[in-house]
């Protein structure tokens, strides 16, 4: 005997299809739904809201949350928590704020994970005094503050370099039974690291590794980044081996970091190598690896492999920003390829980025040298 399509049943597989990514599925689902007269619940619109979110398609996910309530179904604490988190990571403090008072005033008992999502997006925002005044709250409600929230609150005063507040945050930690993870040591060393204490770095890392906490890829990533900040390019491809060697595998931040010292030292030829190693792993660069490397041959004034890479990236869907375009075309106007560097200045028109009056005045420089060479023109004539 087969079970007759319910709610339940459809709000099951909507969220099984947004957990494994299938979007399209999950909406036609929802569609289907309606067509059987059956009624969306809180927890549907909920499970494909959040779905939308994770797919980075904010926009139906409000829309969605509009026909929720122009549908009369009341959001529960998880749709409140799913939007406040959306608003969080577009930093749009007071919209997520607003939610959480609303859910308040609604008789919706915010939980833990609400307070460190907002928590977490105030100190993103370096709203820091907001931030502690809500734990403050928080601790009023009965709700216990746990390893999240006091990562958030030490992290947002690490980014402020304000390390007598952080780490008086992480004594208050302590005090109520918590220890430090490994996620409190990275977001330490990325303060201290941000911040140029090398020696307090080392230090937060032995302590680390002292408690039985082995690095992650993200703490090699900070660290690796903390030496090529001091423009120590030969510690920092150590702790590239060393990362490997422990079994953890680099990621587009590691390599980036690597590839932007070597282009900020002008050493094109390491920094083409570390770009070659990514991509043999395979790993796709960002369109911020790419940026840097076409600059540092600018830089270098490599025109041919300038060019070559930026309609790479141009193939591969990826924009390159004004500088790369720009630098491009500088470079290639020095060289006198003016056709080129038109067609580079005709591509980047097309991709709605406005160039400045510069790149059209090296570009009509570049043509009266070539035809004052040519003989076509002489500079009295040129007005």
């Amino acid at each position: 005997m087969g079970l007759s399509p319910n709610v339940v049943i459809y709000t099951t597989l909507i969220d099984g299809c947004c957990k494994k990514g299938d979007i399209e599925r999950a909406r036609l689902l929802f569609s289907r739904m309606w067509e059987l007269g059956l009624a969306a619940n809180e927890y549907t619109y909920t499970a494909l809201i959040n779905g939308l979110f994770k797919k980075g398609l904010r926009r139906d996910g409000f829309k969605l949350y509009e026909k929720m309530q122009l549908s009369g179904v009341v959001p529960n604490l998880y749709t409140y928590n799913c939007l406040m988190n959306e608003y969080c990571n577009e930093m749009r403090m007071y919209r997520a704020s607003a939610l959480f008072e609303e859910m308040c005033e609604g008789g919706i008992v915010p939980n833990v994970v609400s307070y460190n999502i907002l928590i977490g997006g105030m100190c993103k925002d370096m709203r820091l005094r907001e931030a502690e005044k809500l734990v403050g709250r928080m601790k009023g409600a009965g709700v216990v503050p746990n390893l999240i929230t006091y990562n958030n609150i030490i992290g947002g005063f690490c980014s402020k370099r304000m390390f007598d507040k952080a780490l008086s945050w992480l004594d208050e930690m302590q005090l109520n039974g918590l220890s430090p993870s490994l996620v409190t040591y990275n977001v330490l060393i990325q303060g201290y690291s941000s911040a140029g204490y090398l020696a307090r770095v080392t230090a937060l890392v032995r302590e680390m590794e002292d408690r039985g906490f082995t690095p992650s890829a993200v703490t090699y990533t900070i660290l690796l980044n903390t030496y090529v900040k001091s423009g120590d390019m030969e510690k920092a491809f150590q702790l590239l081996s060393s990362m490997k060697n422990a079994g953890l595998v680099p990621d587009a931040y590691t390599y980036g970091a690597l590839i932007n010292g070597f282009c900020k030292n002008g050493n094109m030829k390491d920094a083409a190598k570390v770009f070659r190693s990514m991509r043999e792993m395979p790993l796709e660069p960002s369109d911020l690896i790419y940026n840097t490397m076409i600059s540092g041959y600018c830089n270098e004034g490599s025109s041919y492999r300038a060019l070559r890479l930026l309609e790479e990236m141009e193939g591969k869907g990826l924009v390159p920003n004004v500088a790369s375009y720009s630098s491009t075309i500088a470079v290639l106007c020095k060289d006198g390829k003016c056709q080129h560097a038109e067609a580079i200045l005709n591509s980047m028109i097309g991709k709605g980025l406005k160039p400045n009056i510069s790149i059209y005045n090296k570009i009509l420089d570049a043509r009266f040298e070539g035809l004052k060479e040519t003989g076509k023109v002489e500079r009295a004539n040129v007005v």
